[in-house]
């Protein structure tokens, strides 16, 4: 999945916008994680790309989302983009 946002929002504040933009992140995750698996595989792998306006993607793990979030709105980026894509995992078992 990979998604254009934009932080600027002529009904809301750029604090509001981006709280927003969390959750509908934190929703793509429970749509992705509800995905069925086949057999052999036990749970979802996820990378993440973002990147601002003009900048190149730059690879963080599911949970750094928000804090990269937070980090554009201080510097008042208007939009940016984020690439999920989901793939299926086996657990390595324990020796």
């Amino acid at each position: 999945m990979k998604k254009k946002y934009s932080l600027v929002n002529a009904n809301k504040t750029i604090e509001r916008q981006a709280d927003s933009i969390k959750h509908d992140i934190k929703k793509v995750f429970q749509k992705l994680n509800r995905k069925k698996l086949e057999e052999k595989h036990s749970y979802w792998h996820f990378t993440c790309k973002i990147a601002a306006k003009a900048s190149q993607p730059q690879e963080i793990l599911p949970n750094e989302i928000a804090a990269v979030v937070d980090k554009f709105v201080a510097q008042q980026v208007e939009e940016f983009t984020l690439e999920i894509d989901a793939r299926p995992k086996q657990r390595q078992q324990k020796k």
